[in-house]
């Protein structure tokens, strides 16, 4: 049997003396494409710095493909784990191919260079985006969808077989929104990649993920594929707003809107 990619058992942690979770538990399976929601402050993206050992759990276990997270070097970590920020503005000095290379690193011996096989590896990961075209310009010029294109590359450069994406489409407009998490549901299913989207859209977030956890009260409150856990009941729990769901045609999940 498969291990799972991501794996949190009873995690505990806290900034200070502010609990974030109390009991977070889930395991995400091979192949994924799961979504993670909540209210600001649920801890979503606390989520994925306890996941790629940015911040260090107070209790509990975290396993990356079944084996204990703590007990990983750092390297191994960044070869099963790939992170895409929201938006990097440290990189603006950079050229695209120099940032997709920046995932070749895991890979790379010692102070060594990157090789042959390092830039083909980045070259196809841009191909892969179809960015291939921005090959030589610097991030700065580049306009959000093009940017956020370059970062998911430098990810898929990385070779790991799981994607955490913190909000990539929180700054696009509603057409690079849809292409982004089109993209990443044809690389899952082409590469066999496991995705995990933090989102704070429910509605886009349903449209392309085939499972939605949702986190409230230090732990996930409501697990499930959309359809099922997309309730007035659930929602109005987890944000403490009423709202409404309306069945449309062609779409997998209600849709959702405050009343």
């Amino acid at each position: 049997m498969t291990a799972a990619p991501l794996a949190f058992e009873a995690v505990r942690f806290a900034y200070g003396d502010a609990p974030v979770f109390t009991d977070l538990s889930f395991a995400i399976h091979p192949g994924e494409f799961a979504a993670i929601l909540g209210p600001n402050g649920s801890g979503k993206t606390t989520l994925l710095r306890l996941a790629t050992r940015v911040v260090r759990a107070a209790g509990g276990r975290i396993l990356l493909g079944g084996e204990p997270l703590d007990g990983l070097p750092r390297r191994e970590v960044a070869r099963r784990a790939a992170v895409v920020p929201q938006e990097e503005t440290r990189l603006f000095n950079y050229s695209v191919d120099e940032i997709v290379l920046m995932g070749r690193t895991p890979w790379v011996a010692g102070f060594g260079f990157e090789g042959g096989e390092d830039r083909r590896i980045a070259r196809a990961a841009l191909e892969a985006v179809e960015a291939e075209h921005l090959r030589g310009r610097p991030l700065g010029e580049l306009s959000g969808g093009e940017r956020q294109r370059v970062l998911l590359a430098r990810a898929l450069a990385q070779k790991a077989p799981l994607l955490l994406l913190d909000e990539p489409t929180a700054h696009l407009d509603l057409r690079h929104q849809v292409a982004v998490l089109r993209l990443l549901d044809g690389l899952r299913a082409r590469e066999g990649l496991t995705v995990v989207l933090i989102s704070h859209d429910v509605n886009l977030a349903a449209r392309f993920a085939g499972r939605l956890l949702f986190l409230g009260e230090g732990r996930v409150v409501a697990d499930g594929p959309p359809r099922e856990v997309l309730t007035p009941d659930v929602l109005t729990r987890v944000y403490g707003a009423k709202v409404a769901a309306v069945d449309v045609p062609g779409l997998p999940a209600p849709f959702i809107y405050p009343e």
